[in-house]
């Protein structure tokens, strides 16, 4: 999810974005993103019950911040991209990628 725009996602799309994270590591990792105000979660009262999950604005701004590390990480680690958005764009081609103009 890029900094300015509320994506809804729901659990499965996150799981998938996670390689290796287990449902129930990722169920406790979300209550406590949404509990400290990083992550809105929302429940239709439908059948089966759909719950979908968004940034809020606080974890919108955390974007940039976790970018940054990351990279740190690697120029200084040798640590390899782990964030879902970073391996997306370089999986991208260079005529597929979005100038942050």
């Amino acid at each position: 999810m890029a900094p300015g725009i509320q994506s809804l996602r729901r659990f499965a799309e996150l799981r998938d974005l996670v390689p290796g994270i287990s449902e129930k590591v990722l169920t406790s990792q979300l209550r406590e993103l949404a509990t400290d105000g990083v992550v809105r979660r929302t429940s239709m009262p439908v059948v089966p019950p759909q719950v979908t999950y968004s940034l809020t604005k606080a974890g919108d701004e955390l974007i940039p911040l976790m970018s940054e590390l990351c990279h740190w990480g690697t120029r200084h680690l040798g640590i390899p991209p782990n964030l879902p958005m970073i391996r997306r764009a370089k999986s991208l081609t260079p005529s597929r990628r979005i100038s942050a103009a």
